[in-house]
């Protein structure tokens, strides 16, 4: 998994996509900010759990699929 960027509504409500750089992601809030009024918050995705019997599995960015 690769480490990429999700912009959030303050309301953590749709985010509207992922980016592959923190530099897309501040563009994307920036016009996403300027069309609705609505602040946004920007992260950065680490790591995804998933479970398909227990245990849950990580998977942590930098590891291969």
């Amino acid at each position: 998994m690769e480490t990429f960027y999700i912009i959030v509504s303050d309301n953590l409500q749709n985010p509207p996509g992922r980016f592959a750089t923190e530099g897309e992601a501040r563009e994307a809030a920036e016009r996403a900010c300027a069309h609705n009024g609505r602040g946004y918050l920007i992260a950065r995705v680490i790591a995804r759990v998933t479970v398909d019997k227990f245990p849950v599995r990580w998977q942590e960015a930098g590891d291969a699929q």
